[in-house]
């Protein structure tokens, strides 16, 4: 299955949202993510991919539900794609080409 991610990391702290996301699978489906952290006890920050949800009355329900080696695929494609934004916004004014 082809996935493509498009992330965007905000410049300022939004809470516990650390980035927003596209996921396009085999584009066919596409739909939102969130990139969210949670502290684990001790002070350890877990980041973990938030597929869509909408309330329902008290509770909340999942509007996509993959199966675990799709969301491990998606994770990882998704961390990639962290990787590589994270690179780009690294500045290279210093070097100069001869």
């Amino acid at each position: 299955m082809k996935i493509q991610v498009q992330i965007y990391l905000p410049d300022q702290n939004q809470g516990t949202v650390w980035g927003y996301g596209t996921i396009t699978l085999d584009q066919l489906l596409t739909f939102q993510i969130r990139i969210l952290t949670c502290e684990k006890g001790a002070g350890i920050k877990e980041a973990f991919v938030s597929f869509p949800r909408r309330k329902q009355g008290e509770r909340w329900e999942d509007l996509v539900i993959v199966e675990d080696s799709l969301r491990n695929q998606i994770t990882e494609a998704v961390r990639e794609a962290i990787q590589m934004e994270i690179t780009k916004a690294v500045s290279y004014t210093h070097l100069t080409l001869p």
